[in-house]
């Protein structure tokens, strides 16, 4: 199994990256994963903790997101030469490493103008684009291609290792009384059976990634519906709120009005009391 390097930032790509991460591992497995590599500790030089972890990886996948190079215009954090992912990059460049950005929440590829002169290659790296909406599977299928294609496995090389069939020893005499067309016809029926298991093991395998993917997607499903009711409940309560004070702005506007009626009222029966 390839061995895959996660590299993001987590206040720029921290809930794509999440499930980037879990299909990965499902295609996988969890063992073969890796992120947060920056997460050293305390007293280690993360350059070669860094250089450590890289150089046990086979592809190096970059989570670019809009705030890849910095939370605000103008503030480049890849100018800082002690930044963590800016020392990932330039170690998989330098290491040569295969390197596939992944451009998500409508990121663009940086500019060489933008990058360290150690990372001016990475700016010409043909990106890939990951959809967290209805395309997220179609985009994580070109993902899987290509680091398939990088690391030269074979398409199913994920699949379930057919074990060898046992062979049943049949006595010579048997075999020999066999005519040719019966022999013919018990391999026939044998290649039969082989490919009819062949098919179930790949049905089986098929449906084991579809429950997971389902139990996945059922998860993020649930926790958008959840964010989506406290969003609808804010605006409700907004709304309510809203109402309550234009009624009240309204309630005042009439107060004030008697108010200054009645002052008017009682002024006119002064002066018209000071008249007489």
């Amino acid at each position: 199994m390839p061995r895959v390097t996660i590299s993001y930032r987590r206040d720029d790509s921290l809930g794509i990256t999440g499930r980037i991460f879990d299909r990965l591992t499902g295609r996988y497995g969890r063992e073969t994963v890796f992120r947060d590599i920056d997460n050293i500790g305390v007293g280690l030089d993360f350059r070669s903790q860094i250089r450590k972890a890289l150089s046990e990886t086979d592809v190096v996948v970059a989570v670019i997101g809009p705030k890849w190079l910095g939370p605000r215009s103008g503030h480049n954090r890849l100018m800082n030469g002690a930044d963590p992912v800016r020392v990932e990059i330039e170690t998989a460049l330098r290491h040569e490493v295969p390197l596939i950005p992944i451009l998500v929440s409508g990121a663009t590829m940086p500019s060489a103008e933008n990058l360290p002169e150690t990372l001016n290659s990475f700016a010409y790296r043909n990106a890939l684009t990951v959809d967290s909406g209805k395309d997220f599977d179609i985009h994580m299928t070109r993902l899987f291609d290509a680091i398939t294609e990088i690391l030269g496995l074979e398409t199913a090389a994920d699949a379930r290792t057919i074990p060898p069939e046992p062979r049943i020893a049949r006595p010579e005499s048997d075999i020999v009384a066999m005519s040719s067309p019966e022999l013919r016809r018990v391999i026939a029926e044998r290649d039969a059976l082989r490919a009819e298991r062949d098919e179930l093991l790949v049905r089986v395998e098929q449906l084991c990634k579809r429950e997971s993917a389902f139990t996945m997607e059922l998860n993020y499903a649930a926790e958008e519906a959840a964010v989506s009711q406290h969003e609808t409940d804010v605006a409700e309560l907004t709304a309510t709120l809203q109402a309550n004070r234009r009624a009240f702005a309204k309630r005042m506007i009439a107060h004030n009005l008697v108010f200054a009626s009645l002052t008017a009222f009682a002024v006119f029966l002064s002066f018209y009391a000071f008249l007489r």
